[in-house]
């Protein structure tokens, strides 16, 4: 029973666990979240200031703040992170640890 929820969660277009959790974990403000969204979305800082009505450098420096409260080196890096901690915390909660 455990890894037909563990397929239904990989198959899953939203998150069990709210990013919100994790977000507090790492102590990210609402526009950090909002900037960390976009990138996992593929969003260029160009496209996520737009978006956000930034200029380029404002999404910059909310870039480094989330690689260093992430532990990141790179977006992509971030981006993976994110999702891996996601999937982790979700799969935690799937099997009840």
């Amino acid at each position: 029973m455990k890894e037909a929820r563990i397929i239904v969660l990989l198959k899953s277009d939203t998150a069990l666990i709210p990013a919100k959790s994790l977000a507090q974990r790492f102590a990210l403000t609402n526009r950090e979240q909002e900037v960390l969204h976009h990138l996992i979305a593929g969003k260029a800082r160009k496209e996520i200031a737009s978006v956000m009505k930034l200029s380029e450098d404002t999404v910059r420096s909310y870039l480094r703040t989330l690689y260093a409260k992430l532990g990141a080196r790179s977006r992509v890096e971030a981006a993976m992170l994110w999702l891996r901690m996601e999937l982790l915390e979700n799969l935690k909660s799937v099997l009840g640890l």
